[in-house]
């Protein structure tokens, strides 16, 4: 595979251009995708990043039949365009509901409950090794890097508080 020097020299010319002339646009640039460089430094970034392949095959299929003889392939379809991509074959992907605190007066449970049913309805999951009820009077807990607690102070009233967690390590 190429290192890439010519993709990012073009990358740069496409830069250069933008910021002299803002008001250019670049109407064509579908036949500086097929050039044999660019496919081979794009299926190369794909790679390094595990990014998926396409709906059409895998790395490993594409390695087998010979990467050269795929990308002439790909190459000629798309300077023909005739190329067209398979359907994209649709995954369930799960959906939690992460990072919400929900405070409550005694009712906790209560709440979760009600909770877990609202997101039921969206089509949503709370995880429930995240899930706890914690009671935030007696104890802090850590919420997006941040310790909760709550501090009684004299001659005023109890109030919330939340410090950085590096701060209170000890305490949460």
């Amino acid at each position: 595979m190429g290192n890439g020097k010519a993709a990012g020299k073009l990358q740069r010319k496409l830069y250069c251009k933008a910021k002299a002339e803002s008001a250019f646009r670049f109407y064509v640039l579908y036949d500086k995708i097929c050039r044999e460089d660019i496919l081979r430094h794009a299926y190369g970034l794909a790679r390094a990043n595990a990014g998926a392949p396409g709906v059409d095959v895998s790395f490993e299929q594409i390695e087998e039949r010979g990467l050269e003889a795929w990308l002439a392939g790909l190459r000629e379809e798309l300077v023909s365009k005739t190329y067209r991509p398979d359907p994209v074959r649709r995954v369930m992907i799960p959906k939690n509901a992460d990072d919400f605190v929900i405070l409550s007066r005694g009712r906790a449970a209560e709440a979760l409950t009600w909770t877990k049913a609202v997101m039921t309805k969206l089509g949503l999951t709370l995880k429930e090794a995240k899930t706890s009820l914690r009671d935030a009077r007696q104890e802090c807990f850590t919420f997006l890097g941040f310790c909760v607690l709550q501090r009684h102070r004299e001659r005023r009233s109890a109030r919330n508080e939340t410090c950085r967690t590096a701060d209170y390590e000890s305490l949460c």
